[in-house]
């Protein structure tokens, strides 16, 4: 492979030299010695191999002119091979790292990966992708106009801040556009404010929306209000908020968006961002400002920092979640179930002190910052009067946990479904423990349960075995332990078997095959939760183990980890 690389590497680096005139000669003169090597090599490589190497050799370049010339021959090549899900997600790749270069330098780019794909035996299938970059290129060069005349400007600049909104909006990050509309003068300001502080009921701010898109000057403006306003709309009468003709006007107005979405460009930038490629990796959502704080700031990653995530900070004072891609998969070892969306899932269970930083408070019995929270009931989390209403509303009460958590993240965080829940754990696996395993020493390298705790004997009471209380530091206990304690699943989710059960949004139901995103029965007594607990027996913490408590309930070995609902 490495052979390959060098191969596509010595091509693109002439290339760049010749197209670009950037400084490649360090690149190019790496690679000299090694050509008449190699040449024999190249007429063997097929377009996915030679995509594959492109994208790792990218990964190396020492200069911007290579890495932006090898990712859009991978691009190139893996549409040539009819990779069309490796083809986007190069040219995503390729869109972040071109940020650093200026703005009239993108479009050359772009162009040029425009005419790359033209030439490919897929081009059609490209078409949209393309789409979705020429817009972001002009949205990338908007926003860094706005931001550099704000840095310039000593007043308060409302066109640039409607310049830097609007760009924003176009690419799909509503939560940082409307803090820039906010700052624009004119009819946006209002719009913008009523939605970041909840004031407007969801028709309402999705009728100014579409008002506001008829008045914006740019098509590409134009098309991002109208598919927010679409959205906004979508959310009403998906929560049964509207009925009549304002349930009319809604629906009409969000099949006009809909037909109009395979020819617009925009919506074929949010198609490329709504991607598996285009979400990234981590969600992270800082608390550390604590309870009295006006918003929580959430960042993205695509790679874990350096040292990882399995540190106190990411324990206690941030919350990190990772992204989980749609798929298939057999629910209890038995039902086929299909994930059509990503989402996110919290890598570790919300901690104590997680949850004294949003509510100002911590009920744990067995009480530790880096340990679980416990003792709070699914009420306590999404709250018993909208919260209840689950599945036919996901909203959830202003004053429960998630309800803070949402006005000051503006992220749709919520608790997983049972489907999502099980097909995080399994990670892939259809063993009974997500290692592989199928034994209770499989079990014991996971998580915390019955007997890999020193004190604990089959035969001993929960009154005795309450005795062997923890630290208040997250140090060692006999119950449950500090979180990320074992080891984590493939796709890095620590303590899903184990330490303490974790809840779902689900009513308890009889499960049937051929389930597509699957949300529980419409009412019940009991709401769903998985995963085992550390007073539990190896067999209750199985993957495919289902368990279930009254809202109301709260239990010292039951908790929960978040999730976020994201859009296909």
């Amino acid at each position: 492979m490495k052979m390959k690389k060098v191969i596509i590497g010595f091509g693109l680096a002439f290339a760049a030299c010749a197209a670009f005139g950037w400084p490649m000669l360090d690149e190019v003169e790496k690679v000299k010695p090694m050509v008449a090597e190699l040449m024999s090599l190249k007429e063997s490589l097929k377009p996915d191999e030679a995509a594959d190497a492109a994208m790792e050799f990218a990964a190396e370049a020492k200069t911007e002119a290579a890495r932006f010339l090898l990712l859009r021959r991978g691009v190139e090549l893996y549409a040539k091979a009819g990779d069309d899900e490796k083809a986007s997600r190069a040219f995503v790749k390729m869109l972040r790292d071109i940020k650093n270069v200026p703005p009239d330098m993108q479009e050359t780019i772009v162009l040029g990966a425009g005419r790359a794909l033209a030439k490919t035996s897929r081009p059609m299938r490209m078409e949209a992708i393309y789409k979705g970059v020429r817009v972001l290129v002009w949205a990338e060069k908007e926003l860094t106009a706005a931001r550099t005349e704000l840095r310039k400007s000593k007043k308060d600049a409302p066109d640039a801040h409607l310049r830097a909104g609007n760009a924003l909006a176009v690419m799909g990050d509503w939560p940082k556009a409307l803090d820039h509309l906010l700052g624009a003068k004119g009819k946006i300001a209002p719009v913008a404010e009523h939605e970041l502080n909840g004031t407007a009921a969801l028709d309402k701010l999705a009728n100014a929306w579409w008002k506001a898109s008829v008045a914006a000057e740019s098509e590409y403006v134009k098309s991002a209000y109208r598919f927010h306003s679409a959205e906004l709309y979508r959310k009403a009468v998906d929560g049964n908020l509207l009925d009549g003709l304002a349930k009319s006007l809604a629906e009409g107005r969000i099949a006009e968006v809909e037909k109009d979405s395979e020819q617009d460009a925009v919506a074929q930038l949010y198609a490329l961002q709504k991607r598996k490629a285009g979400y990234p990796l981590y969600c992270i959502v800082d608390l550390s400002s604590g309870p009295d704080a006006d918003k929580y700031p959430v960042t993205y990653m695509d790679e874990p920092p350096k040292g990882g995530f399995n540190t106190d900070e990411y324990k206690t004072t941030k919350l990190v979640l990772r992204r989980i891609d749609p798929g298939k998969f057999k629910m209890c070892g038995k039902y086929d179930v299909t994930l059509t969306k990503p989402y996110y899932i919290g890598i570790f269970e919300v901690t104590q002190k997680q949850w004294e930083l949003v509510t100002g408070n911590n009920p744990s019995e067995f009480k530790g910052d880096m340990r679980p929270v416990e003792k709070v009931s699914y009420n306590d989390i999404r709250g018993p009067l909208e919260g209840g209403k689950w599945p036919s509303s996901s909203a959830v009460d202003t004053e429960s946990f998630m309800g803070k958590l949402r006005a000051k993240t503006k992220l749709d965080l919520d608790l997983p479904t049972e489907a999502q829940w099980e097909y995080a754990c399994r990670a892939g696996t259809t063993s009974e423990y997500n290692n592989g395993g199928d034994m209770e020493d499989d079990l014991k390298k996971l998580g915390r349960f019955m007997f890999n705790q020193k004190c604990r004997s089959w035969g001993e009471s929960d009154a005795d075995f309450a005795r062997h209380r923890p630290d208040n530091k997250g140090g060692h206990s006999e119950n449950h332990t500090v979180v990320g304690s074992y080891q984590p699943n493939r796709w890095g989710l620590y303590d899903m078997h184990g330490n303490v059960g974790e809840r779902c949004c689900d009513w308890s139901d009889d499960l049937s095959d051929n389930l597509r995103d699957h949300k529980g029965a419409t009412m019940g007594n009991r709401r769903l939760d998985r995963g085992g607990s550390w007073r539990d027996v190896a067999s209750v913490c199985r993957s495919a183990r289902r368990g279930g408590t009254e809202p109301y309930g709260r239990f010292n070995n039951l908790g929960f980890r978040l999730a976020i609902r994201l859009a296909e």
